[in-house]
């Protein structure tokens, strides 16, 4: 017997609707390569994260409430020498 494992149990925003909202509301392709999205449990609440380098100093961050598809932060980050 194989047990499966649902990764998606948490997450009632789910990636499409996260492709979607970012597509209309912030102009952003996740399919594109430069974009890193990683999801992860905060205190058992879900998130997605996503990062994308914006120039040569500093890159954005967006956190994104996965159960509610909330905007929490959208802030600029600046790499350090």
């Amino acid at each position: 017997m194989i047990k499966e494992i649902n990764y998606d149990e948490d997450y009632s925003f789910s990636v499409t609707d996260l492709i979607s909202k970012l597509k209309k509301e912030k102009q952003i392709d996740l399919n594109e390569e430069k974009y890193i999205v990683l999801r992860h449990l905060e205190k058992d609440k879900p998130y997605y994260f996503i990062r994308y380098p914006f120039n040569e100093i500093s890159f954005k961050y967006i956190k994104i409430d996965g159960s509610s598809g909330e905007i929490i932060l959208d802030k600029f980050l600046y790499h350090t020498e």
